[in-house]
């Protein structure tokens, strides 16, 4: 019975996307802008769809899907955000050195605190990637 309610999230989740993509096109965003902001939503409606097959597949089944929908999401949500990462990089680092670009000043004065407090974010982010392909490779 949970299975039905998996499928009809992930489909409500499927309608919810292209909505999401008109809106944000009719806004004037760019397509980075674009990929960021759904990107969630994309892997929300793969965690759902995997949650259906959970309730409805073997362990054996399961353990093949999991590997799958891992791969699908390093391949097509981590790896272009890292490109995107890459890319506005230069941009972005010009930013940081203009105080005009900052709301509040004081962020200005503490903005290398705030570079490495997102640099361990990456890095723990980054392991709990790898403790996960270690589980699920296993």
């Amino acid at each position: 019975m949970h299975g039905i309610w998996w499928l009809v999230a992930s489909l409500i989740i499927l309608i919810i996307i292209p909505f999401s993509l008109k809106q944000d096109i009719k806004k004037g965003k760019k397509r980075t802008d674009l990929f960021i902001n759904n990107c969630s939503l994309a892997v929300v409606f793969l965690v759902t769809i995997a949650q259906f097959f959970r309730s409805i597949l073997s362990s054996k089944n399961m353990h093949f899907f999991d590997q799958l929908l891992l791969l699908t999401i390093v391949f097509f949500v981590v790896l272009p955000l890292v490109g995107i990462l890459i890319f506005h990089i230069k941009e972005d680092i010009k930013k940081w050195q203009n105080p005009r670009e900052y709301k509040l000043y004081f962020l200005y004065k503490i903005r290398y605190v705030l570079i490495a407090m997102l640099a361990v974010m990456v890095a723990i982010t980054g392991y709990r990637f790898y403790v996960i392909f270690k589980v699920v490779f296993a």
